[in-house]
Protein backbone atom coordinates (compact mmCIF):
# COMPACT_ATOMS: atom_id res chain seq x y z
CA UNK A 1 0.00 0.00 0.00
CA UNK A 2 2.93 2.65 0.73
CA UNK A 3 4.27 2.12 -2.89
CA UNK A 4 0.85 2.47 -4.30
CA UNK A 5 0.13 5.37 -2.25
CA UNK A 6 3.94 7.37 -3.53
CA UNK A 7 2.44 6.48 -7.35
CA UNK A 8 -0.15 8.44 -9.45
CA UNK A 9 -2.89 6.75 -10.25
CA UNK A 10 -4.80 7.12 -13.41
CA UNK A 11 -7.99 5.56 -14.19
CA UNK A 12 -8.90 4.28 -17.36
CA UNK A 13 -12.47 3.71 -18.57
CA UNK A 14 -12.69 1.12 -21.46
CA UNK A 15 -15.78 0.34 -23.53
CA UNK A 16 -16.44 -2.85 -25.28
CA UNK A 17 -17.57 -2.60 -28.93
CA UNK A 18 -19.37 -5.93 -29.11
CA UNK A 19 -19.69 -8.50 -26.68
CA UNK A 20 -18.57 -11.42 -29.51
CA UNK A 21 -14.85 -10.26 -29.21
CA UNK A 22 -14.31 -10.37 -32.85
CA UNK A 23 -12.76 -7.50 -34.89
CA UNK A 24 -14.84 -4.76 -37.16
CA UNK A 25 -17.88 -5.52 -35.55
CA UNK A 26 -19.39 -2.34 -33.31
CA UNK A 27 -22.84 -2.91 -31.58
CA UNK A 28 -24.20 0.45 -30.70
CA UNK A 29 -26.97 -0.66 -28.06
CA UNK A 30 -23.93 -2.23 -25.99
CA UNK A 31 -21.62 1.14 -26.70
CA UNK A 32 -24.46 3.54 -25.52
CA UNK A 33 -25.84 1.35 -22.44
CA UNK A 34 -21.66 1.26 -21.55
CA UNK A 35 -21.52 5.11 -21.84
CA UNK A 36 -25.12 5.83 -19.70
CA UNK A 37 -23.77 3.54 -17.17
CA UNK A 38 -20.26 4.99 -16.64
CA UNK A 39 -21.84 8.70 -16.97
CA UNK A 40 -19.41 9.45 -19.49
CA UNK A 41 -22.07 12.11 -21.33
CA UNK A 42 -22.05 13.83 -17.45
CA UNK A 43 -18.78 14.24 -17.48
CA UNK A 44 -18.89 15.71 -20.89
CA UNK A 45 -21.47 18.02 -19.80
CA UNK A 46 -19.86 19.18 -16.96
CA UNK A 47 -16.75 19.89 -18.80
CA UNK A 48 -18.71 21.90 -21.34
CA UNK A 49 -20.78 24.28 -18.93
CA UNK A 50 -17.51 24.90 -16.50
CA UNK A 51 -13.81 24.45 -17.02
CA UNK A 52 -12.77 22.43 -19.59
CA UNK A 53 -9.14 22.76 -19.41
CA UNK A 54 -7.02 22.27 -16.73
CA UNK A 55 -3.28 22.60 -15.91
CA UNK A 56 -0.74 21.84 -12.90
CA UNK A 57 0.24 25.67 -11.39
CA UNK A 58 4.41 24.63 -12.19
CA UNK A 59 3.69 23.75 -15.47
CA UNK A 60 1.36 26.95 -16.48
CA UNK A 61 4.01 28.74 -14.95
CA UNK A 62 7.12 27.32 -16.88
CA UNK A 63 5.39 27.59 -20.01
CA UNK A 64 3.93 30.86 -20.03
CA UNK A 65 5.93 33.21 -17.63
CA UNK A 66 7.84 34.81 -21.18
CA UNK A 67 4.32 36.70 -21.32
CA UNK A 68 4.83 38.74 -17.78
CA UNK A 69 7.91 40.83 -16.85
CA UNK A 70 7.09 40.11 -13.13
CA UNK A 71 7.74 36.52 -13.64
CA UNK A 72 10.60 36.72 -16.36
CA UNK A 73 12.72 34.81 -16.43
CA UNK A 74 12.37 33.52 -13.05
CA UNK A 75 9.39 34.12 -10.88
CA UNK A 76 10.81 36.05 -6.97
CA UNK A 77 11.56 33.30 -4.36
CA UNK A 78 8.57 34.79 -1.96
CA UNK A 79 5.91 34.33 -4.61
CA UNK A 80 3.97 31.33 -4.63
CA UNK A 81 2.52 29.34 -7.26
CA UNK A 82 -1.05 30.40 -6.90
CA UNK A 83 0.51 34.00 -6.83
CA UNK A 84 2.11 33.85 -9.71
CA UNK A 85 -0.57 32.68 -11.88
CA UNK A 86 -2.82 34.97 -10.68
CA UNK A 87 -0.57 37.80 -11.68
CA UNK A 88 -0.07 36.65 -15.25
CA UNK A 89 -3.60 36.34 -15.78
CA UNK A 90 -4.05 39.95 -14.56
CA UNK A 91 -1.50 40.60 -17.10
CA UNK A 92 -2.60 39.12 -19.74
CA UNK A 93 -6.04 41.04 -19.23
CA UNK A 94 -8.24 37.28 -18.20
CA UNK A 95 -11.56 37.90 -16.27
CA UNK A 96 -11.25 36.73 -13.12
CA UNK A 97 -14.73 34.26 -13.91
CA UNK A 98 -13.20 32.78 -16.88
CA UNK A 99 -10.05 30.62 -15.20
CA UNK A 100 -9.93 29.58 -11.39
CA UNK A 101 -6.66 28.65 -9.58
CA UNK A 102 -6.85 25.61 -7.18
CA UNK A 103 -4.41 24.07 -4.90
CA UNK A 104 -2.42 22.22 -7.99
CA UNK A 105 -4.17 23.18 -10.81
CA UNK A 106 -5.42 26.15 -12.70
CA UNK A 107 -8.69 25.42 -14.71
CA UNK A 108 -9.60 27.08 -18.33
CA UNK A 109 -13.07 28.05 -18.64
CA UNK A 110 -12.73 28.99 -22.63
CA UNK A 111 -10.11 27.69 -25.43
CA UNK A 112 -10.44 31.25 -26.40
CA UNK A 113 -7.64 32.17 -23.02
CA UNK A 114 -5.70 29.14 -23.94
CA UNK A 115 -5.35 29.76 -27.82
CA UNK A 116 -4.71 33.58 -26.87
CA UNK A 117 -1.66 32.52 -24.60
CA UNK A 118 -0.17 30.68 -26.96
CA UNK A 119 -0.32 33.26 -29.84
CA UNK A 120 1.00 35.34 -27.63
CA UNK A 121 4.13 32.82 -26.42
CA UNK A 122 4.89 32.34 -30.27
CA UNK A 123 5.19 35.89 -30.28
CA UNK A 124 7.66 36.74 -27.77
CA UNK A 125 9.71 34.09 -29.46
CA UNK A 126 12.21 36.25 -31.02
CA UNK A 127 12.62 38.27 -27.98
CA UNK A 128 13.07 35.47 -26.46
CA UNK A 129 15.81 34.44 -28.86
CA UNK A 130 17.77 37.56 -28.35
CA UNK A 131 17.37 38.14 -24.74
CA UNK A 132 19.22 34.26 -24.97
CA UNK A 133 21.83 35.91 -27.87
CA UNK A 134 22.21 38.78 -25.67
CA UNK A 135 23.11 37.00 -22.78
CA UNK A 136 25.39 34.50 -24.67
CA UNK A 137 27.56 37.88 -26.18
CA UNK A 138 27.75 39.21 -22.87
CA UNK A 139 28.83 35.65 -21.40
CA UNK A 140 31.34 35.41 -24.24
CA UNK A 141 32.53 39.11 -23.56
CA UNK A 142 32.56 38.47 -20.00
CA UNK A 143 35.45 35.55 -20.91
CA UNK A 144 37.58 37.87 -23.40
CA UNK A 145 37.34 40.32 -20.76
CA UNK A 146 38.61 38.17 -17.82
CA UNK A 147 41.50 36.92 -19.94
CA UNK A 148 42.64 40.58 -21.59
CA UNK A 149 42.36 41.48 -17.51
CA UNK A 150 44.71 38.43 -16.48
CA UNK A 151 46.79 39.42 -19.69
CA UNK A 152 47.11 43.20 -18.58
CA UNK A 153 47.29 42.46 -15.03
CA UNK A 154 50.61 39.35 -16.49
CA UNK A 155 51.97 42.69 -18.15
CA UNK A 156 51.86 44.96 -15.91
CA UNK A 157 53.85 43.05 -13.09
CA UNK A 158 56.15 42.09 -15.31
CA UNK A 159 56.65 45.77 -16.36
CA UNK A 160 56.97 46.56 -12.42
CA UNK A 161 59.16 43.75 -11.83
CA UNK A 162 61.78 44.88 -14.98
CA UNK A 163 61.82 48.29 -13.12
CA UNK A 164 62.09 47.35 -9.58
CA UNK A 165 65.05 45.02 -10.87
CA UNK A 166 66.68 47.76 -13.11
CA UNK A 167 66.31 50.50 -9.79
CA UNK A 168 67.93 47.59 -7.52
CA UNK A 169 70.48 47.31 -10.24
CA UNK A 170 70.68 51.22 -10.17
CA UNK A 171 71.13 51.42 -6.56
CA UNK A 172 73.74 48.56 -6.72
CA UNK A 173 75.86 50.25 -8.88
CA UNK A 174 75.81 53.93 -7.26
CA UNK A 175 76.28 52.22 -3.57
CA UNK A 176 79.17 54.14 -2.58
CA UNK A 177 79.32 56.64 -5.05
CA UNK A 178 79.85 59.29 -2.53
CA UNK A 179 83.02 57.76 -1.84
CA UNK A 180 84.06 57.74 -5.44
CA UNK A 181 86.59 60.94 -6.36
CA UNK A 182 84.88 61.41 -9.21
CA UNK A 183 81.30 60.85 -7.83
CA UNK A 184 80.44 58.00 -10.17
CA UNK A 185 81.98 59.66 -13.48
CA UNK A 186 83.31 56.44 -14.68
CA UNK A 187 80.25 54.35 -13.25
CA UNK A 188 78.40 52.36 -16.14
CA UNK A 189 74.68 52.54 -16.10
CA UNK A 190 72.52 49.06 -15.87
CA UNK A 191 70.90 48.66 -19.16
CA UNK A 192 67.40 49.36 -18.70
CA UNK A 193 64.24 47.68 -20.21
CA UNK A 194 62.82 49.53 -23.51
CA UNK A 195 59.88 50.99 -21.66
CA UNK A 196 62.17 52.87 -19.35
CA UNK A 197 64.46 54.22 -21.78
CA UNK A 198 63.55 57.71 -20.89
CA UNK A 199 63.87 57.21 -17.40
CA UNK A 200 67.56 56.52 -18.04
CA UNK A 201 68.34 59.60 -19.43
CA UNK A 202 66.44 61.85 -16.81
CA UNK A 203 68.13 59.71 -14.36
CA UNK A 204 71.47 60.18 -15.81
CA UNK A 205 70.50 63.97 -15.84
CA UNK A 206 69.91 63.90 -12.22
CA UNK A 207 72.82 61.65 -11.53
CA UNK A 208 75.12 64.48 -13.67
CA UNK A 209 73.25 67.11 -12.14
CA UNK A 210 73.91 65.81 -8.55
CA UNK A 211 77.66 65.17 -9.30
CA UNK A 212 78.02 68.80 -10.94
CA UNK A 213 76.61 70.13 -7.82
CA UNK A 214 79.10 67.41 -5.55
CA UNK A 215 82.16 69.26 -6.89
CA UNK A 216 81.11 73.00 -6.91
CA UNK A 217 81.03 71.86 -3.11
CA UNK A 218 84.29 70.62 -3.09
CA UNK A 219 85.50 74.20 -4.89
CA UNK A 220 86.43 77.58 -3.67
CA UNK A 221 84.03 80.44 -3.91
CA UNK A 222 86.30 81.69 -6.48
CA UNK A 223 86.36 78.92 -8.62
CA UNK A 224 82.56 78.53 -8.82
CA UNK A 225 82.34 81.89 -9.96
CA UNK A 226 84.73 80.86 -12.86
CA UNK A 227 82.64 77.62 -13.45
CA UNK A 228 79.47 79.79 -13.70
CA UNK A 229 80.67 82.27 -16.18
CA UNK A 230 82.69 79.67 -17.83
CA UNK A 231 78.95 78.34 -18.65
CA UNK A 232 78.17 81.53 -19.55
CA UNK A 233 80.33 81.79 -22.29
CA UNK A 234 79.54 78.47 -23.43
CA UNK A 235 75.64 79.73 -23.55
CA UNK A 236 77.13 82.52 -26.17
CA UNK A 237 79.85 81.24 -28.06
CA UNK A 238 79.03 77.28 -27.59
CA UNK A 239 77.88 74.74 -29.65
CA UNK A 240 79.47 76.06 -33.07
CA UNK A 241 78.39 79.16 -33.36
CA UNK A 242 81.90 80.90 -33.55
CA UNK A 243 84.86 79.73 -34.60
CA UNK A 244 86.87 79.83 -31.85
CA UNK A 245 90.52 78.09 -30.53
CA UNK A 246 89.85 75.95 -27.52
CA UNK A 247 91.53 78.04 -25.27
CA UNK A 248 88.70 80.72 -25.05
CA UNK A 249 86.52 78.12 -22.92
CA UNK A 250 89.60 76.12 -21.53
CA UNK A 251 91.71 78.46 -19.97
CA UNK A 252 91.26 80.08 -16.49
CA UNK A 253 89.35 82.78 -15.96
CA UNK A 254 91.49 85.10 -14.30
CA UNK A 255 88.74 88.30 -13.36
CA UNK A 256 91.74 90.34 -12.34
CA UNK A 257 95.03 90.45 -13.87
CA UNK A 258 96.69 93.04 -11.72
CA UNK A 259 96.40 91.32 -8.32
CA UNK A 260 99.12 89.22 -8.84
CA UNK A 261 101.49 92.01 -9.89
CA UNK A 262 103.86 92.86 -6.82
CA UNK A 263 102.66 95.71 -4.59
CA UNK A 264 105.64 97.70 -5.50
CA UNK A 265 104.77 97.79 -9.19
CA UNK A 266 104.00 101.29 -10.19
CA UNK A 267 100.47 99.61 -12.28
CA UNK A 268 99.33 97.76 -9.50
CA UNK A 269 99.54 100.95 -6.95
CA UNK A 270 97.89 103.06 -9.55
CA UNK A 271 95.02 100.31 -10.35
CA UNK A 272 94.42 100.50 -6.14
CA UNK A 273 94.26 104.02 -6.16
CA UNK A 274 91.60 104.20 -9.21
CA UNK A 275 89.68 101.29 -7.34
CA UNK A 276 89.61 103.25 -4.15
CA UNK A 277 88.66 106.05 -6.21
CA UNK A 278 85.55 104.73 -7.92
CA UNK A 279 84.42 102.84 -4.95
CA UNK A 280 84.66 105.73 -2.27
CA UNK A 281 82.91 108.70 -5.06
CA UNK A 282 79.56 110.43 -3.37
CA UNK A 283 77.51 110.18 -6.41
CA UNK A 284 76.51 106.14 -7.64
CA UNK A 285 80.18 104.66 -6.33
CA UNK A 286 80.88 100.83 -7.55
CA UNK A 287 80.87 98.43 -5.18
CA UNK A 288 82.68 95.63 -6.57
CA UNK A 289 85.92 95.16 -9.65
CA UNK A 290 84.54 92.28 -11.97
CA UNK A 291 87.23 92.47 -14.71
CA UNK A 292 90.12 94.28 -14.89
CA UNK A 293 93.19 93.29 -17.85
CA UNK A 294 95.13 95.14 -20.29
CA UNK A 295 93.50 95.59 -23.87
CA UNK A 296 93.64 97.46 -26.84
CA UNK A 297 91.14 99.84 -27.89
CA UNK A 298 90.65 101.00 -31.47
CA UNK A 299 89.46 104.39 -32.78
CA UNK A 300 87.05 104.85 -36.16
CA UNK A 301 90.52 105.67 -37.86
CA UNK A 302 91.73 102.18 -36.73
CA UNK A 303 94.50 102.72 -34.88
CA UNK A 304 94.83 100.83 -32.12
CA UNK A 305 96.13 101.78 -28.66
CA UNK A 306 96.81 100.54 -25.64
CA UNK A 307 94.40 100.45 -22.88
CA UNK A 308 93.04 99.00 -19.75
CA UNK A 309 89.71 96.93 -19.56
CA UNK A 310 87.47 97.68 -15.96
CA UNK A 311 83.93 96.11 -15.54
CA UNK A 312 82.25 97.14 -11.91
CA UNK A 313 79.14 95.90 -11.18
CA UNK A 314 77.71 99.41 -12.23
CA UNK A 315 79.79 100.29 -14.82
CA UNK A 316 82.34 99.80 -17.80
CA UNK A 317 85.55 101.85 -17.69
CA UNK A 318 88.26 102.29 -20.82
CA UNK A 319 91.68 103.79 -19.02
CA UNK A 320 94.99 104.70 -19.72
CA UNK A 321 97.48 101.40 -19.11
CA UNK A 322 100.06 102.89 -16.77
CA UNK A 323 97.73 105.87 -14.97
CA UNK A 324 94.46 104.49 -15.19
CA UNK A 325 93.77 107.69 -16.23
CA UNK A 326 89.92 107.47 -17.59
CA UNK A 327 89.90 108.33 -21.56
CA UNK A 328 85.67 108.85 -21.21
CA UNK A 329 83.11 108.58 -18.50
CA UNK A 330 82.65 105.02 -17.41
CA UNK A 331 79.39 103.58 -19.29
CA UNK A 332 76.48 102.54 -17.17
CA UNK A 333 75.36 98.87 -18.00
CA UNK A 334 71.56 100.08 -18.60
CA UNK A 335 73.76 101.92 -21.28
CA UNK A 336 74.84 98.98 -22.77
CA UNK A 337 72.25 97.88 -25.39
CA UNK A 338 74.34 94.81 -27.17
CA UNK A 339 77.69 92.96 -27.60
CA UNK A 340 78.78 92.24 -31.09
CA UNK A 341 81.21 89.63 -31.97
CA UNK A 342 82.57 88.00 -35.16
CA UNK A 343 82.06 84.35 -35.85
CA UNK A 344 86.03 84.45 -36.57
CA UNK A 345 89.40 83.14 -35.02
CA UNK A 346 89.78 86.75 -33.21
CA UNK A 347 89.16 88.63 -29.66
CA UNK A 348 87.70 91.57 -30.81
CA UNK A 349 84.33 92.43 -29.10
CA UNK A 350 82.33 95.90 -29.30
CA UNK A 351 79.91 97.03 -27.15
CA UNK A 352 76.83 98.65 -28.11
CA UNK A 353 75.62 101.78 -26.74
CA UNK A 354 72.80 104.02 -26.64
CA UNK A 355 75.22 107.45 -27.11
CA UNK A 356 79.02 108.92 -26.67
CA UNK A 357 79.72 106.26 -29.33
CA UNK A 358 80.65 102.37 -28.76
CA UNK A 359 83.38 100.37 -27.05
CA UNK A 360 85.80 98.74 -29.43
CA UNK A 361 89.01 96.44 -27.44
CA UNK A 362 90.40 93.74 -28.61
CA UNK A 363 90.63 91.14 -25.88
CA UNK A 364 92.40 88.14 -27.75
CA UNK A 365 91.64 85.03 -25.43
CA UNK A 366 89.67 87.26 -22.87
CA UNK A 367 87.00 88.10 -25.13
CA UNK A 368 84.95 85.30 -23.83
CA UNK A 369 85.67 86.12 -20.24
CA UNK A 370 84.55 89.35 -20.60
CA UNK A 371 81.46 88.59 -22.99
CA UNK A 372 80.31 86.74 -19.76
CA UNK A 373 80.97 88.84 -16.90
CA UNK A 374 79.50 92.11 -19.01
CA UNK A 375 76.22 89.88 -19.93
CA UNK A 376 76.12 88.34 -16.14
CA UNK A 377 76.46 92.01 -15.21
CA UNK A 378 73.96 93.75 -17.33
CA UNK A 379 71.45 91.03 -16.33
CA UNK A 380 71.63 91.51 -12.80
CA UNK A 381 71.55 95.69 -12.83
CA UNK A 382 68.58 95.67 -15.45
CA UNK A 383 66.71 92.68 -14.39
CA UNK A 384 66.77 91.83 -18.41
CA UNK A 385 68.88 89.68 -21.08
CA UNK A 386 71.61 91.42 -22.64
CA UNK A 387 71.68 90.95 -27.06
CA UNK A 388 74.51 89.30 -28.11
CA UNK A 389 75.22 89.67 -32.11
CA UNK A 390 77.92 86.88 -33.63
CA UNK A 391 78.36 87.85 -37.00
CA UNK A 392 80.91 88.21 -40.44
CA UNK A 393 80.96 91.25 -39.98
CA UNK A 394 79.36 93.73 -37.01
CA UNK A 395 78.64 97.73 -37.39
CA UNK A 396 80.52 100.01 -34.94
CA UNK A 397 79.01 103.56 -34.29
CA UNK A 398 81.08 106.08 -33.17
CA UNK A 399 80.88 109.76 -32.50
CA UNK A 400 80.94 110.77 -36.17
CA UNK A 401 78.92 108.02 -37.38
CA UNK A 402 78.88 104.13 -37.81
CA UNK A 403 81.25 101.87 -39.87
CA UNK A 404 81.35 98.72 -40.76
CA UNK A 405 83.86 95.69 -39.65
CA UNK A 406 84.84 92.82 -41.62
CA UNK A 407 87.42 90.16 -40.45
CA UNK A 408 89.51 88.19 -42.86
CA UNK A 409 93.17 86.21 -41.70
CA UNK A 410 95.95 88.21 -42.46
CA UNK A 411 100.14 87.81 -42.15
CA UNK A 412 100.48 91.60 -40.38
CA UNK A 413 98.48 89.76 -37.18
CA UNK A 414 100.63 87.64 -34.91
CA UNK A 415 99.17 85.08 -32.36
CA UNK A 416 96.52 86.42 -30.41
CA UNK A 417 97.34 90.32 -31.50
CA UNK A 418 95.32 91.40 -34.25
CA UNK A 419 95.93 93.58 -36.91
CA UNK A 420 93.49 96.65 -37.80
CA UNK A 421 93.00 98.75 -41.52
CA UNK A 422 90.55 101.12 -42.72
CA UNK A 423 89.84 100.26 -46.22
CA UNK A 424 86.80 101.46 -48.23
CA UNK A 425 85.17 103.54 -45.18
CA UNK A 426 84.96 99.82 -43.18
CA UNK A 427 87.59 98.68 -40.20
CA UNK A 428 89.24 95.55 -41.57
CA UNK A 429 90.35 93.59 -38.56
CA UNK A 430 92.76 90.53 -39.49
CA UNK A 431 93.47 87.63 -37.76
CA UNK A 432 96.33 85.34 -37.76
Amino acid sequence: MTKKQNKIIIIVRTIKPNGTKTANSFDKDLVKHQVRYLGLLENVRVRRAGFAFRQDLSKWIDRYKVLCPELWPNPPKSMTNKRAVEVLMKHMGVKEDEFRVGKTKVFIRKPQTLFKHEEAREAKFPWVAIKIQAQLRRFICQIRYRKMLAAFKIIQRYKRYKFHKYIRDVVTAFKDVKKDPDFGKKIKWPKPPAILSTFEKHGQRMQRCWRMRKLLEKMTPEDQLMIKRKIIAMGLFGHGKVIRKPWTIQRKFENNYFIQLPDTDPIKIAYINFEKKITSVAKDPCKTILFAAPCTKISRDGKPAKRVLIITDRRIFVVYEKSFKLTKPGRSHQDILKISVSNKKDGVLIFGTNGNGDIFVDLGEKYAEVASIAWDAFNKATSGKLGVTIAESVEFKSIKGEMKVTFQQSEKAKGNDASFVVRGGAIVVGYA
